[in-house]
């Protein structure tokens, strides 16, 4: 499974050299990666897409990190909603008792990076479908410079895209990948910055029941993608660890995610 995972992350130019006819629908055309994805590995990402979207799944947020981390801090305290019968007022429950908050920290995506890049460009189009896939990926790697040794990763019941560039560039090459593989992966995005991710996800939850009716303080699971080790193209999905950030990042995290934080900080001294 290992293999299979790097070979859907490596770069474009990697990834195997067959070419379908672009899909043009109501004027939207397919990028070559979705295509090559598909003709290379449809029974494992269709094996992904079935995984996802179930109620014993976790919120998976992708996008600026630092954005993630905000919106992770506000799940993970929210409380606008009676968790009983759903009325839009305070019950002193968070609103997302007994969920996972699953944010993929991607310090290795340059369009994250502080660079000015385009966001309407092809590129921006093929990482915005690669942070999809983290998204959906079951395992993560031990460590970026060891592809064989893995950890078990939870499977999304929700899909955040924590960035208005996303929503613009990105949300209909992920869509198109989901729409060809039949996933039913509920999709939250919006270009507009006064959006309540909390709040949809609330209303969300409760339409399709994927609420795990946990009586139980929301915790944090979050992973990151660092450069893959050993002269390998592309990025490795690792658990998010001190060691691959820079020094005063954990400040920072302390200062957008406190919640978010200690419920990493507890999960480092859980058996």
């Amino acid at each position: 499974m290992t293999k299979i995972v790097f070979r859907i992350l490596l770069p474009v130019a990697m990834v195997a050299a067959f070419s379908c006819a672009r899909r043009v629908e109501g004027g939207y055309a397919s990028i070559k990666l979705v295509d090559d994805l598909l003709a290379d590995s449809l029974s494992y990402l269709q094996d992904l897409a079935d995984h996802s979207g179930k109620a014993s799944g976790s919120i998976a947020l992708i996008g600026d990190p630092f954005r993630c981390l905000e919106i992770s801090e506000l799940l993970m305290t929210a409380d606008d909603f009676d968790n009983v019968d759903g009325r839009p007022v305070p019950d002193g429950l968070p609103d997302f008792a007994g969920e996972t908050i699953m944010p993929i920290l991607e310090f290795s995506n340059p369009f994250y990076s502080g660079e000015t890049l385009p966001k309407d460009s092809l590129s921006f189009r093929e990482a915005a479908v690669r942070s999809a896939l983290f998204a959906l990926e079951q395992s993560c790697l031990v460590s970026p410079y060891d592809p064989d040794s893995t950890f078990d990763k939870s499977s999304p019941k929700a899909l955040l895209l924590c960035s208005g560039d996303l929503a613009r560039f990105g949300i209909a090459d992920i869509q198109d990948l989901f729409n060809r593989l039949d996933c039913r992966l509920p999709i939250l995005s919006s270009p507009d910055t006064a959006y309540s991710f909390s709040r949809e996800c609330y209303r969300l939850f409760r339409e399709k029941n994927l609420f795990t009716h946990l009586v139980a303080y929301p915790k944090a699971k979050l992973y990151m993608t660092v450069p893959a080790g050993s002269g390998r193209p592309g990025s490795a999905l690792i658990e998010f660890s001190d060691r691959y950030v820079l020094e005063n990042f954990r400040d920072t995290m302390q200062v957008l995610a406190p919640k978010t934080m200690e419920s990493y900080v507890q999960s480092q001294y859980q058996p």
